[in-house]
């Protein structure tokens, strides 16, 4: 759109985007000012600990082998155009999707991820909860497809065309997803890494919501 290229090129970068620390984010969500902020904000953190969308209880403490079966929790059968959770019927055959996209397909993918952040110095306790959805959060659990963890044999039939001597790799998602999330938690022990946020959106009464944000991207390096 060349409209939106010529308003780029007239508007200052920090109008759409700016750098935090971590203390002056914390001190801006709880601030009047913070409506006026940048639409996208990049701060360093590490991350305190991680709550999946069915589960009560943060990580950490670890998750173990044992606890594979939460996996299957964090996924849900959704429309691939909207990202609707589809419902089912009394026959538990699940509905089609109204939405107005020609695209109908639907698959599994991952349940909301929320992170709490916290500073990667000092003693603060200070922690913001910051939500990672859809691509966001499949990044985050190491690339694993959502469908994977639901079907035991998916590994077996990727492999069929080798000869049992090949030795082919082969993954058990399951694990990948509990050893990435138990990764993610280990709060100061890993470096701070940056993470790039939206800024919340407006509440009813068109004030920020001053509970979390949401992840857009972030980079490990």
């Amino acid at each position: 759109d060349p409209r939106y290229a010529d308003v780029c090129a007239r508007a200052p970068k920090s109008a759409f985007e700016q750098t935090l620390t971590f203390e002056a984010l914390a001190l801006a969500m709880h601030s009047n000012g913070f409506a006026r902020a940048s639409s996208m904000i990049r701060f360093k953190a590490c991350v305190r600990w991680v709550k999946v969308a069915t589960e009560r209880r943060r990580v950490p403490p670890m998750l173990r082998e044992t606890d594979s079966s939460v996996t299957a929790a964090m996924t849900y059968l959704a429309c691939l155009a909207c990202s609707r959770e589809l419902e089912t019927d009394h026959n538990n055959v699940y509905k089609m999707c109204h939405c107005t996209s020609d695209d109908a397909r639907c698959g599994f993918v991952w349940r909301d991820i929320v992170l709490g952040m916290q500073s990667d110095h000092g003693d603060s306790k200070t922690v913001i909860p910051v939500r990672a959805r859809g691509d966001i959060a499949r990044r985050l659990l190491f690339n694993v497809d959502a469908s994977s963890v639901l079907d035991e044999h998916a590994s077996d039939d990727e492999f069929d065309d080798f000869d049992d001597d090949d030795a082919a790799p082969r993954s058990d998602h399951k694990k990948v997803v509990l050893a990435a999330i138990n990764a993610l938690a280990a709060g100061r022990r890993n470096a701070a890494m940056d993470w790039r946020v939206k800024f919340p959106a407006l509440d009813e009464n068109g004030l920020p919501r001053r509970d979390e944000l949401e992840l857009v991207d972030f980079n490990a390096d």
